[in-house]
């Protein structure tokens, strides 16, 4: 009888260390495979996050290329501009029915005006007889406060600080009328007409149109 009990306790001890080393396996692999879903989760996140980042990126990229082409292209019409002018100047009169972008359907101009070399008024596409803030550039352009003085370069004035014009941009073209000598395009471009062309753009909470000139 002795022995019997003696049989059982020692089965029994074995029994149940053995339950003890598959429970501790047990845990032991829900650990490790725990482990290999948070890894493999972290990653996966880091990627997604990075080709969302890319993707970002990218985006703004081709949004910025876009602008940029269709503001070369609004201000690749002052090139135009300033030929009719010169042409007016050289006493050409059908170059001044092109000089009114309202007539011409053109909504990102607002004015034109045109300057001799003395910086008087010779044609107002609004018909005004003076455009004294258009005259301003044309002065600060003589000064070479905007830069020096060549022909068929573009010049931008810096906007207004104020509320209203704020979104109006000064431009001046110089140019050499062969019967007349020097001149000046001038226009006032409409950027809040430019950019409602993007109103519909998704941007973003973070993203934002700025439009810069070279010295910014």
């Amino acid at each position: 009888m002795q022995s019997v009990i003696q049989f059982l306790k020692r089965h029994a001890s074995n029994v149940y260390l053995t339950e003890k080393g598959l429970v501790g396996g047990t845990v032991f692999l829900a650990v490790a495979m725990l482990a290999v879903i948070w890894v493999g989760t972290w990653v996966r996140v880091s990627q997604e996050k990075a080709l969302t980042v890319e993707n970002s990126i990218a985006d703004g990229k081709n949004i910025a290329a876009i602008v940029a082409s269709n503001l070369n292209e609004v201000l690749g019409r002052a090139t135009l501009y300033s030929q009719n002018a010169r042409s007016m100047m050289d006493a050409d009169p059908s170059a001044v029915l092109q000089l009114n972008p309202t007539r011409n359907g053109d909504r990102a101009y607002l004015r034109i005006a045109v300057f001799d070399e003395r910086a008087r008024l010779v044609q107002s596409s609004a018909n005004r007889t003076s455009e004294p803030e258009l005259m301003q550039l044309v002065l600060l352009a003589q000064s070479n406060t905007l830069g020096p003085i060549r022909d068929d370069h573009l010049i931008v004035g810096k906007p207004s600080c104020e509320d209203h014009s704020a979104w109006r941009v000064l431009i001046l073209i110089p140019f050499t009328s062969a019967a007349q000598g020097r001149g000046f395009f001038t226009a006032i471009i409409d950027l809040g007409y430019f950019l409602q062309l993007y109103k519909d753009v998704n941007l973003g909470d973070t993203r934002s149109i700025e439009i810069f000139t070279h010295d910014a």
